[in-house]
């Protein structure tokens, strides 16, 4: 399965099946608040297929950005690659935090 999921729906994952959680943006945004839990493997960083390319095609994935436009290319290029069950979060962490959803500087 691959598709948009609202920040609840990603709240429900993230507590209910073990989905990992991928936040795509720059180091320096994920460190001003981020989805507890959540790995930062930037996009746009010169280790980022490497770093995808390492996953394990068994587990279910959630990516998210600030506003969902990075984490539905990160979706696209996963699903390339082979990786199933790749959940987006429609609108990013901007819809997660409007939602009244927590972040963290961890």
């Amino acid at each position: 399965m691959n598709k948009n999921i609202t920040p609840r729906e990603t709240e429900e994952k993230i507590k209910n099946d073990g989905t990992v959680v991928i936040d795509v943006r720059t180091k320096e945004e994920y460190i001003k608040g981020h989805i507890k839990g959540s790995r930062n493997i930037d996009i746009s960083g010169p280790t980022f297929m490497e770093e995808i390319m390492k996953l394990d095609s068994g587990k279910n994935y959630l990516v998210y950005c600030l506003s969902g436009g990075r984490s539905s290319k990160a979706q696209k290029t996963m699903i390339g690659l082979g990786l199933n069950n790749i959940y987006n979060l429609n609108g990013g962490i901007t819809a997660w935090i409007k939602d009244g959803l927590p972040t963290t500087r961890d």
